[in-house]
């Protein structure tokens, strides 16, 4: 069996081609949940393919408590930081909805995403302009891109520096375990372990400590 994605309307053709050949195709959707525990949730379905069930929720579920204990820890928490995600391509920034993957994550870890309100669960566009007012004077910044230091943020732009959460080096992002070809095991591994994740982001936002898994501070 071969296990795919379809982001592309070609994919129909690939489908046809497998099952010409004698391959059975299983669609996966996991990208599509929007919860993080959702997308953990997953390792059930793939748990069916091994007659692994049991197993597969037994391990699911130990992730799930994990989770919860972390966000009830950050929801007891009194100081909540303004947070905003992503860096511009060119002139247009993507803007994560509030109801998207990124704005759960930091909702449970007890923080204040700066587009809560934007009620929808994919990414925008948004010229850089309206993006930069909005976020000069947010607290923390994360999952930058592919920024490895401050500098190379002010590459995109010089502006940039005037932020508060650059000028204060409260800039983190999640590309810590990236290995030579590029591959980041936040996007790994991270799906399956979003009680690390949480860990992390409530360290950022409320230890100000650099004892982090997935992220790293950018200096």
């Amino acid at each position: 069996v071969l296990f795919l994605y379809g982001v592309e309307a070609g994919v129909s053709q690939t489908i046809n081609k497998l099952e010409d050949l004698g391959i059975p195709v299983v669609m996966c959707a996991d990208y599509l949940e929007q919860e993080p525990l959702g997308r953990a949730e997953w390792l059930k379905f793939f748990g069916l393919f091994y007659d692994k069930f049991d197993l597969a929720d037994d391990i699911f579920k130990g992730i799930e408590h994990r989770y919860d204990s972390i966000r009830e820890i950050a929801s007891a928490v009194d100081h909540s930081p303004s947070v905003f995600v992503g860096l511009p391509w060119k002139d247009t920034w993507y803007i994560a909805g509030g109801q998207s993957y990124a704005a759960k994550f930091i909702k449970d870890a007890g923080g204040s995403y700066v587009w809560e309100d934007l009620k929808i669960s994919e990414a925008e566009p948004h010229d850089l302009e309206s993006v930069y007012s909005k976020i000069l004077d947010a607290d923390i910044w994360i999952n930058a891109g592919v920024a490895e230091s401050l500098q190379s943020i002010l590459n995109h732009d010089t502006r940039f520096k005037n932020l508060k959460a650059w000028e204060e080096g409260q800039v983190f992002n999640n590309n810590l375990r990236t290995n030579d070809f590029g591959g980041n095991d936040y996007w790994e591994s991270g799906n399956i372990h979003p009680d690390q994740i949480l860990g992390d982001l409530v360290n950022i936002f409320h230890k100000g400590n650099d004892s982090l898994f997935y992220y790293k501070r950018l200096r």
